[in-house]
């Protein structure tokens, strides 16, 4: 498939339901990824994202729904589509008694890249590991061990990049060298699905999904959405603490109290009255900091995982 052949959605997930055993682990989830953007699936263990991932990367068929990649059905054409996606998994996947280099000379020959050598090349020194090139798999550290997944994942230059939580239990500076190389691999078109549970790491992507318990709680430009969400967050701080946080929780249009810092973090829906120093006041509570903060990307998220939904089957 050359670039202009290419659907400008790239994967197109249409009420997608996944089950092991009776319980729904993805419950019809629905959402596009458009031709060289980043989509983060974002949400803690158990919330369906592997398993998305993995049907995504034609590794296990959808359940009920539609799930086509490059206009085709991801299950059915998986051996098509694999010429086309890299899928780098959660844990280290490749041979850990082989060298860098013969990692990716096996990869390279298994995909039938022809000019694997130059492309091996290529990529080592793009992603910093010429140096380490002789070293085997198993003396890798955690980062590098990603750089080398992710390395094998593009020696067939994919046009689509599928990334199952690629930096957890990854040290700071390889995460944020991680993530300075897949901005150049999103530079060079290549449209990117990831995984992670990390919240500041969800707005690298240019939208998120965000999956509690197999469903979708929101979804949109990580920028926009909190703020288009409607909902008030208020930083507040006061001692007793638990008196105030008694009161909080019974306040007109409270959706929820988290503590934060000192204080508190309180959600109030756009109907609420506002909080202030004359509304608190029959709390008891001495009120030492009040501030009301535009809401952030973990505050949406820890809004809708409180109020909850039921999964309901079709």
């Amino acid at each position: 498939m050359v670039a202009e052949q290419l659907p400008q959605e790239v994967i197109q997930a249409q009420r997608v339901w996944l089950s092991y055993g009776a319980r729904p682990a993805v419950a019809g989830v629905s959402f596009a990824v458009r031709r060289g953007t980043s989509v983060a699936l974002v949400g803690p263990d158990g919330a369906g994202k592997t398993s998305l991932l993995r049907a995504a990367a034609g590794l296990q068929p959808v359940h009920r729904g539609q799930l086509l990649v490059f206009g085709l059905p991801a299950w059915e054409e998986r051996y098509i589509l694999c010429q086309h996606l890299g899928y780098v998994p959660q844990s280290f996947a490749l041979y850990e008694d082989l060298s860098v280099d013969e990692n990716l000379a096996f990869v390279g020959q298994i995909m039938g890249v022809g000019s694997w050598r130059a492309r091996r090349d290529q990529l080592l020194h793009r992603l910093g590991l010429a140096p380490f090139r002789h070293r085997r798999a198993q003396d890798l550290s955690g980062g590098m061990k990603q750089k080398l997944a992710l390395a094998a994942s593009l020696m067939h230059e994919p046009g689509l990049l599928v990334l199952d939580e690629p930096t957890t239990g990854v040290d700071p500076i390889s995460r944020r060298e991680y993530w300075q190389l897949l901005s150049e691999v999103l530079a060079n078109g290549v449209t990117v699905l990831w995984a992670t549970p990390y919240l500041d790491e969800a707005q690298r992507a240019q939208e998120v999904v965000l999956l509690h318990h197999g469903q979708v709680v929101a979804q949109g430009e990580p920028s926009q959405l909190a703020r288009q969400s409607g909902l008030r967050v208020v930083y507040l701080e006061g001692h007793p603490r638990q008196a105030l946080r008694s009161f909080l929780e019974g306040y007109q249009g409270v959706l929820d109290v988290q503590p934060f810092a000192l204080g508190f973090h309180v959600f109030l829906d756009q109907q609420a009255p506002p909080l202030t120093q004359e509304a608190l006041a029959p709390s008891g509570a001495t009120i030492l900091h009040l501030e009301e903060r535009e809401p952030s990307l973990e505050d949406l998220f820890l809004a809708k995982i409180r109020l909850g939904s039921g999964v309901t089957q079709p």
